[in-house]
C-alpha cells in the first residue's frame, strides 16, 4: 500500500530482532502486543524535529522501548513501527499495516491512548477484531504510556543505573510499572486460552440448554407412554401419556418399582426383556396390563438402554396403546375364517350342482336334437360352464393370503416360458409373435407369478385387434439395487384412461361378454398376488395402441 508519511522509512540495522519478534508473535498466536517505554529526550526531540520537517503538526508524545518499538501519539492519530517499512497507522478506528492491511481496530482505541495517556499504570485489553476479508483474529494490546518528559530522564537515568536522588521513588515506580508490563506480556496466552475457554463453555453449555428443552419437549408431549428406568427398575420419569395408560400420577409413581406398578401376568416375560436392555440389546416386544380401572390394554413396547460413559445407567422405554389394533386385527381374522368356510361351502355346494348340468347337458348334446334345442342346450352348458369358472376364481382370490407364500429363488424367464407353452397352440393359429427377456431373478412364490404370467397373456390374447397381428413383449429391468420391475406390453385394442384404476377390481369389465369373454377377476387376481409380494402393480395404456403392464417386485 502507499504510506502515507514518506518519513517513516528508516535504515536502522540493529532493530531486525524487533521485526523478527513481532512477526513470531503475530503468525504464532495470532496476536500483536505493542510494548511502549522510555526514551532520552534527545532522540524524542531529534524524531520531532524529522516530523515537523516532514510537515507534521507535532502535539504528542514519542516513546521507545529499549529503542526498538516506537509509538507517536499525535493528536486523534497514533503512528507506531519497529523498524523501516513494518508501521501502522490508526486513524479514526482502521488500523493499516506495511505487510497486513484491511483491519478494523476494536472500539475505544484511541479513547484508551488518550485516557491512560497520565496514569502511571500498564494499560491492557484483549479484543476479538473482524477484518474485511471476513476473517476474525485476535489481538492483545499491552500500552504503557507516560506524558511528561521528566519521566522520560527519571526511567533513563533508572534504567542506566544513575541515581536519580529524590526522584529515585518515581524511578522506582517506574521499574516496578515495567514488571508489571512484563508479567503480562507473559501471561498472554492463558489469558487469551481463558477467554476462548470461557467462550466455548458458554457455548456449548447454551446447545446443551437448548438440547435438553428439546428432549424434555419430545418427551412430555409424546401421544405415546415415555418413561425411564434405573438399573434396579425404579421408575425415575414418566411424561402425561403415561400417567393416562397407568391412571396413576407421575408422582406417586416415580421411585416405584415396575413391578409394583403394573398390573400383569406377563411380569417374568416384561422382567426379561428389562433384564436384556440392562445389558445394552435394544427390546421390542408386546405385552399386556391392567388399569386401576380394570381395563386392559394391549401395548407395544420398546426399551433402549441408557449410555453414560460408554456404561448403561437405565432403560428409557416407549409404549403404545395397540389395543384397538389387536381388536381391529381380531375381527378381521373372524371375518376371514368366515370367508374360508364359505369358501370350502361354496367349492362343494355350488361346484356340485353345477358339474351335474354340465355332465347331463353334455349328455344330451349326442342325442338326436332339432337345431334350436341344440342351441338351447348349448347355452345352457356354456354358462354353467362360466358359472364353474367364476366360482373357481371367487375362491381363488380368497385363498390369496391365507396360506403363506412359499418364498423361493425363481427364475422369471423359465416360469414365463413354461405359462407361453400353454397358450402356443392359440397363439400359433393367431400368427402371434412373443418375445420374451426376463433376465432376473427373484425371491417369490413360483406357482403364483405363473398365475400373474397366465392372466395377463390371457388378457392380452382377449383384447387383441383383428386388423393387425398380436405382438407381446415380456422384459424386466432392475429398478433399484433391491428391486425389479416386469413389463408385459401387447399392440391390442388398448385401455380407457378412465378405467386404468378400475379394472383392478373385482368383477371390473369393459366390454360385454358376447364381444370379450372371461369372469373379470383376472387382473383382480394378479393385483392381489402383487400386494402379497409387497410390490406393485400399474399401466400405461392407449387407445388403438396398446396396453403396458408394470409390475415392481422386490428382489
Amino acid at each position: 500500500m502507499s504510506m502515507e508519511y514518506n518519513w517513516l522509512p528508516m535504515v536502522a540495522r540493529s532493530y531486525w530482532r524487533s521485526l523478527t519478534l513481532a512477526c513470531w508473535l503475530w503468525g504464532s498466536i495470532g496476536c500483536f502486543v505493542i510494548s511502549v517505554g522510555l526514551v532520552s529526550v534527545s532522540f524524542r526531540m531529534s524524531l520531532t524535529d524529522a516530523l515537523l520537517a516532514a510537515g507534521v503538526g507535532v502535539a504528542g508524545v514519542v516513546f521507545s522501548y529499549f529503542r526498538r518499538f516506537r509509538l507517536f501519539i499525535h493528536r486523534q492519530r497514533v503512528i507506531c513501527w519497529i523498524i523501516a517499512g513494518f508501521c501502522f497507522l490508526l486513524s479514526g478506528w482502521q488500523l493499516y499495516f506495511a505487510f497486513q492491511t484491511d483491519l478494523y481496530v476494536f472500539p475505544g482505541f484511541l479513547a484508551a491512548i488518550t485516557g491512560v495517556g497520565l496514569i502511571f499504570l500498564p494499560f491492557f485489553t484483549v479484543s476479538n477484531n473482524l477484518r474485511k476479508d471476513g476473517n476474525w483474529l485476535w489481538i492483545m494490546l499491552l500500552l504503557y504510556i507516560l506524558a511528561s518528559i521528566w519521566w522520560f530522564y527519571a526511567l533513563n537515568q533508572t534504567l542506566h543505573g544513575a541515581s536519580v536522588l529524590q526522584d529515585s521513588v518515581p524511578g522506582v515506580i517506574l521499574v516496578g510499572h515495567f514488571l508489571i508490563l512484563t508479567m503480562l506480556y507473559i501471561c498472554r496466552d492463558v489469558i487469551l486460552n481463558f477467554h476462548q475457554l470461557t467462550s466455548q463453555r458458554d457455548k456449548a453449555s447454551e446447545e446443551l440448554h437448548r438440547s435438553e428443552q428439546h428432549y424434555r419437549s419430545l418427551f412430555d408431549h409424546n401421544p405415546n407412554a415415555a418413561f425411564s428406568l434405573d438399573l434396579s427398575g425404579r421408575f425415575t420419569d414418566l411424561n402425561k401419556s403415561g400417567e393416562n395408560f397407568l391412571e396413576r400420577e407421575k408422582d406417586k409413581v416415580v421411585g416405584q418399582h415396575y413391578e409394583n406398578v403394573l398390573a400383569s401376568n406377563e411380569l417374568p416375560r416384561v422382567a426379561l426383556f428389562f433384564d436384556k436392555a440392562l445389558k445394552g440389546e435394544p427390546m421390542h416386544y408386546e405385552t399386556v396390563i391392567q388399569r386401576r380401572s380394570g381395563e386392559r390394554l394391549n401395548l407395544s413396547v420398546s426399551n433402549i438402554p441408557m449410555h453414560e460413559d460408554g456404561k448403561v445407567v437405565g432403560v428409557f422405554g416407549i409404549a403404545q396403546d395397540i389395543t384397538s389394533i389387536k381388536k381391529t386385527y381380531s375381527e378381521l381374522e373372524q371375518v376371514n375364517d368366515e370367508l374360508q368356510n364359505f369358501a370350502a361351502v361354496a367349492s362343494h355346494d355350488l361346484q356340485e350342482p353345477l358339474r351335474k348340468i354340465v355332465s347331463f347337458g353334455e349328455l344330451l348334446k349326442q342325442s338326436e336334437l332339432k337345431e334350436q334345442e341344440r342351441d338351447y342346450l348349448e347355452r345352457m352348458v356354456s354358462a354353467s360352464r362360466r358359472m364353474q369358472q367364476l366360482i373357481a376364481e371367487i375362491l381363488e382370490l380368497a385363498k390369496l393370503g391365507r396360506d403363506s407364500l412359499k418364498l423361493e429363488p425363481v427364475d422369471l424367464n423359465d416360469i414365463a416360458s413354461k405359462v407361453l407353452e400353454e397358450h402356443q397352440a392359440k397363439l400359433s393359429a393367431m400368427g402371434a409373435q412373443v418375445e420374451i427377456n426376463l433376465r432376473h431373478r427373484l425371491t417369490a412364490d413360483a406357482k403364483l407369478l405363473a398365475r400373474v404370467f397366465d392372466n395377463l397373456l390371457t388378457n392380452a390374447i382377449k383384447y387383441a385387434r383383428k386388423d393387425r397381428k398380436l405382438k407381446i413383449e415380456l422384459y424386466s429391468t432392475a429398478t433399484s439395487a433391491d428391486r425389479v420391475t416386469i413389463a408385459c406390453s401387447d399392440n391390442g385394442i388398448g385401455i380407457e384412461a378412465t378405467y386404468h384404476q378400475s379394472v383392478f377390481r373385482p368383477f371390473k369389465r369393459l366390454h360385454s361378454r358376447s364381444e370379450v369373454p372371461g369372469t373379470g377377476m383376472g387382473l383382480a387376481i394378479v393385483k392381489k398376488i402383487i400386494d402379497l409380494h409387497n410390490g406393485e402393480v400399474s399401466l400405461t395404456s392407449h387407445i388403438g395402441q396398446g396396453t403396458t403392464f408394470k409390475l415392481v417386485l422386490p428382489k
